[in-house]
């Protein structure tokens, strides 16, 4: 680009840059015409037809570019044919497809050198530079670029606190200088930190995990351009940062994950396998003032095991991996159901023999045969006198309760053809409910108890009565007839002679006496106490009929529609709350066996030897019939004996960690055939599992162990607590939680699994720490005689009290578990309890169940909570109704259970006595 000086100044003259002040001088230029005639400058601007010559000596045509791109060249425009020298006006650039142009400043000379940033480039622009002489001559020049990267190579890797910077060396360049920042990457050689003289690859250490940094390298050469790579960002992250946490729930799996500032935006990745493939799963949003993000899996095969990572929605990130867990199945009540029977409305039924007769509005009254449950059919019909409300069969004769104000009197031939034979009218007073004996109708009216002969059914008549001030509901036993009689309470009428009942004795209860069912020597009442809202189920001995005499009972917060008992069984209903299942075996201490919610509205039922028959009105089958055997939730399907006594067990996705006096590792993607795989030799009390990463808790030892290798899990680190006693253990993410039963809970950074860092400890002014569980930001610790201690853990870093609760009463709270916002706690010396954390985290008692001593540690696969007793063994509850405590049927062991983990369809418990045992929740 060298010339004379000669030829520059016959080339330029007057103007350097392209400005609007410049122009205006530039017109008042005087040009000389200093041949002939022609010294006119019109003239001169018609004979200068020759247009700028643009030319681009750097970069070369089809190069690629980097953080920025640096233009050279030069700009000539020829004289006119009378010898006037040229003269340029503009001369800008301008790149396609980018906001990116603007005006270039020349040299003296004619040449140009200028940088453009190309942050928002696309990967391959045109550059086109336009020169415009003083007499509108447009010359131009274009120039292809791509991102192919001014660097050969250029990646960044981000690591545990750390990034690694690799590139491959430019030609012609003398150093490297780094710059980094966390702040705006366009300027960032400007104000990031310069790493001066650096060779590949370099790591960057001691950077924040969670936070977003930028990178770029610049080549430094003394004869040439300095090379610039792009920039590349990354967030460098421990492999526990995000700390996702992986619980699975019923139908679905949910992931919870600690928020970074870096961004708001994370991929959720799965995998079957936690050395399989991982699929992006879905992309979750967060609020910057979401400290925890959680992502529902809905899309899971219930019963499969699901592994999760989580990355940061942000480019050359690194993902954290997070423990394997399972969807709990959907126990659904309808599973109980033997058989149904589908018409639009059934309100009552009453059973006889192999057949249910049913009252079904204006279709009358019908004979259902069922003795095949699986296909029910209609046998028999009668017609009604108006819409049919109730039935009630003895021997030939079936009595219905009609809309017009009457009882319909019918014959039952064959056991189930429905013939009608007249009818009975109420006359001015109001029947609620009916029964029956041979031809004999039982009413109860609104001032009395009735009794009408149908002998003759063309007229039946009224043949006795015993006047009451509120007839509710009436059942026959033999010669006696138990009347709910409102406030006066159960009433029991001798019925021998029908025209002579006779009073034998009355039992007044607290509240107003609505309905009865008789079995054996116990009659079943529904007290109302509340009117409309709360009822208690009476349990009297009516053996000797002049004293009726309660015995036990059990409350019901809500209202109770029906009735019906046999043996020890009483099957309750209600049009809110569906069906629920009474065990009176045991007459002092009704318990409440079985929940079915899927049962609503139901009008009527009759209890059978194992099964109850439903009329469930116009909500979806009719006439259903259920099973009341309920067996355990939990089956037992595989075990692993060992010796030495097992005292605690976790198990992470296909693997269960146990310890004793050693950690005994098992493959359980076949639960019903656990494998061993291998052993480390330190015991524990308590277990942890995050990933490759085992914690193990032993008086004063906290041991961790690098399982990445399972078959020979490596010891990588024995922490001593001088003067502790580690009882539990729980990991979350970066965090591990260590409960101490002489001191309280302490907090360790794990980010170094190798080396833990105590950040924080908390002690507790009385009782004896023994278990954790962690519910987001709260740490729930069993201490004994103080109950449970409630830590705030949001700041990992400084512990602070939240609540307590459970203190007092002679129990000493030895383990604890929360579940659908319920606490519950297990006693070392009686009892469960539990406690309703929607009010706060300083709860009162909700319901308590007695147990025998030594409930050692709780699990849940909702909607069950199970509990290990080291005494009776495994204790199994329905909690649907989170305030009554249903005991199921125990999968039991006498093998003294000491810790117990869910996942999934399974239980796993580890028994003091036995090692390993395998339950798998029924189906």
């Amino acid at each position: 680009m060298k010339r004379d000086k000669v030829e520059s100044d016959r080339r330029f003259r007057g103007i350097r840059t392209w400005t609007a002040a410049g122009f205006a001088v530039l017109l008042s230029f005087s040009v000389l015409a200093c041949k002939g005639a022609l010294d006119s400058r019109e003239v001169l601007r018609l004979n200068d037809a020759i247009k700028p010559n643009v030319t681009i000596t750097a970069p070369e045509d089809g190069s690629s570019f980097a953080a920025r791109v640096v233009f050279e060249g030069e700009v000539f425009d020829e004289a006119t044919a009378e010898g006037d020298l040229g003269e340029i006006t503009s001369f800008v650039y301008e790149v396609s497809d980018t906001f990116a142009g603007g005006d270039i400043e020349l040299a003296a000379d004619g040449t140009f050198s200028f940088y453009v940033p190309t942050t928002g480039f696309p990967d391959e622009v045109i550059v086109t530079f336009t020169a415009e002489d003083w007499n509108g001559n447009v010359g131009e020049a274009h120039l292809s670029l791509a991102d192919n990267g001014a660097f050969p190579l250029f990646e960044v890797v981000s690591g545990n606190g750390s990034v690694t910077v690799n590139w491959n060396d430019v030609t012609l360049s003398e150093s490297y200088t780094l710059y980094y920042t966390d702040g705006d990457k366009t300027q960032i050689e400007t104000y990031g930190i310069a790493l001066v003289n650096v060779t590949s690859p370099t790591t960057v250490g001691s950077l924040d995990n969670g936070t977003y940094y930028h990178f770029m390298v610049k080549s430094i050469s003394s004869d040439g351009p300095d090379n610039i790579s792009n920039t590349i960002s990354t967030v460098p992250l421990s492999p526990l940062t995000l700390a996702p946490e992986v619980r699975g729930g019923l139908g679905d799996i949910s992931v919870t994950w600690a928020n970074i500032d870096a961004t708001n935006n994370f991929e959720v990745w799965r995998a079957a396998d936690r050395d399989e493939n991982y699929v992006l799963r879905d992309t979750q949003d967060a609020f910057s003032a979401d400290k925890y993000v959680t992502f529902t899996d809905t899309a899971v095969d219930v019963g499969r095991n699901y592994f999760y990572s989580i990355k940061p929605a942000l480019p050359n990130c690194e993902s954290s991996v997070g423990n394997g867990a399972a969807a709990h199945p959907f126990i659904s009540d309808s599973e109980r159901e033997l058989g149904s029977y589908i018409e639009d409305s059934v309100d009552d039924v009453d059973v006889q023999g192999d057949y249910a007769f049913i009252a079904t509005g204006w279709a009358g009254y019908q004979t259902i045969d069922i003795t095949n449950l699986s296909l029910m059919q209609l046998v028999g019909s009668a017609p009604s006198s108006g819409w049919a409300s109730g039935i009630s069969v003895s021997g030939t004769r079936a009595y219905g309760r009609h809309s017009g104000g009457g009882i319909d009197i019918m014959s039952v031939t064959g056991g189930n053809s429905l013939s009608t034979l007249g009818g009975f009218p109420f006359g001015a007073y109001s029947c609620y409910r009916f029964d029956s004996s041979g031809n004999y109708v039982y009413l109860a009216t609104d001032t009395a108890l009735r009794i009408i002969n149908t002998t003759d059914a063309d007229n039946p008549t009224e043949v006795g009565s015993y006047t009451v001030a509120s007839g509710e509901d009436v059942q026959v036993a033999g010669t006696i007839a138990y009347l709910a009689a409102g406030t006066t309470g159960l009433v029991l009428v001798d019925v021998t002679t029908a025209s002579l009942p006779t009073h034998l004795g009355t039992l007044d209860t607290d509240g107003t006496v609505k309905q009865v069912a008789v079995s054996g020597d116990y009659a079943y009442v529904v007290d109302e106490i509340v009117s409309g809202s709360s009822y208690n189920l009476l349990v009297v001995n009516v053996s000797n009929a002049s004293t009726p005499t309660q015995v036990g009972s059990l409350n019901f917060g809500y209202t109770i529609g029906s009735i019906s008992a046999q043996g020890t069984t009483v099957c309750v209903s209600s049009s809110t709350n569906g069906l629920e299942i009474v065990d009176v075996t045991v007459p002092t201490n009704p318990k409440l066996a079985g929940a079915f919610s899927d049962y609503m509205n139901i009008y009527s039922t009759v209890t059978l030897d194992d099964r109850v028959v439903l009329a469930t009105g116009n909500s979806g089958d009719g006439l259903s019939v259920v099973s009341t055997v309920l067996p355990s939730p939990l089956v037992e399907v595989g075990d692993a004996a060992i010796t030495g006594g097992a005292r605690d067990v976790v198990v992470d996705g296909c693997y269960a960690y146990l310890v004793k006096d050693t950690l005994e590792i098992y493959d359980v993607s076949t639960p019903s055939g656990p494998i061993w795989l291998g052993s480390a030799n330190v015991a524990g009390y308590g277990v942890a599992a995050n990933g490759p990463y085992i914690f193990t808790a032993f008086e004063e030892t906290i041991s961790v162990i690098d399982a990445t290798n399972r078959s020979s899990p490596q010891i990588i680190k024995e922490l001593v607590i001088s003067g502790g006693y580690a009882m539990d253990v729980y990991v979350r993410g970066i965090y591990l939680y260590v409960v101490d039963f002489s001191a309280g809970l302490k907090v360790f950074d794990v980010s170094d699994p190798s080396s833990p860092e105590m950040l924080s400890f908390r002690g507790v002014t009385s009782g004896d720490p023994q278990s954790i569980f962690l519910e987001e930001d709260n740490a729930f610790v069993a201490v004994g005689m103080s109950g449970v201690v409630v830590f705030d853990v949001s700041d990992p870093t400084s512990l602070s009290e939240a609540g307590v609760f459970g203190q007092g009463g002679g129990q000493r709270a030895a383990c604890v578990l929360v579940a659908d916002n319920y606490a519950y706690t297990g006693s070392s010396s009686w009892g469960i309890r539990n406690y309703d954390l929607s009010g706060g985290l300083s709860p009162i008692q909700n319901v308590q169940y007695e147990t025998a001593d030594f409930n050692r540690a709780m699990a849940a696969l909702p909607p069950y909570v199970f509990v290990a007793n080291s005494v009776n063994g495994l204790y199994a509850f329905n909690m649907s109704d989170p305030d009554i405590f249903v005991e199921l049927n125990l999968a039991s062991s006498a093998n003294q259970p000491y810790g117990l983990a869910a996942s999934g369809f399974n239980l796993y418990s580890a028994e003091l006595g036995y090692g390993l045992r395998v339950y798998e929740l029924y189906r």
